[in-house]
């Protein structure tokens, strides 16, 4: 269970304590921010968990064609096929441009970089960790 979740269940069980145990004091004023905070995170979390299944279940090769970096050791990696790449940590040797191929039911991908002569080469072989 992550902790969003588990932060979700605590916010709803205040939430109904307060509408049906005592419904004179709730102020849904000071609720909305908690509201709004909970919608965000959820809506990020099912989105993880959604690239991730995609991930692992569906064989590809797509082209990287945009390197998001958050921190030097943080990069997320769009893909021609609308899929989305996490890594974390500074071993990663993609750039855009570079070929990712993987096969269904596994979380591990190859990486090849086009040579000189347009020939695409094997660079690395990656395990995908959600």
């Amino acid at each position: 269970m992550t902790i969003y979740i588990l932060i979700s269940l605590i916010i709803i069980g205040v939430f109904i304590y307060y509408v049906f145990f005592k419904p004179n004091t709730f102020k849904f004023k000071k609720v909305i921010p908690f509201l709004i905070v909970f919608v965000v995170l959820t809506f990020l979390d099912i989105r993880f968990r959604i690239n991730n299944y995609q991930f692992y279940e569906k064989g590809f090769q797509s082209v990287v064609v945009e390197c998001e970096n958050y921190r030097k050791e943080e990069s997320n990696y769009i893909l021609n096929n609308d899929m989305t790449l996490y890594s974390v940590g500074n071993e990663s040797d993609i750039r855009i441009g570079d070929l990712i191929i993987k096969t269904s039911k596994t979380n591990e991908y190859k990486v090849y970089r086009k040579n000189e002569f347009n020939i695409y080469r094997f660079v690395h072989r990656y395990q995908y960790v959600p």
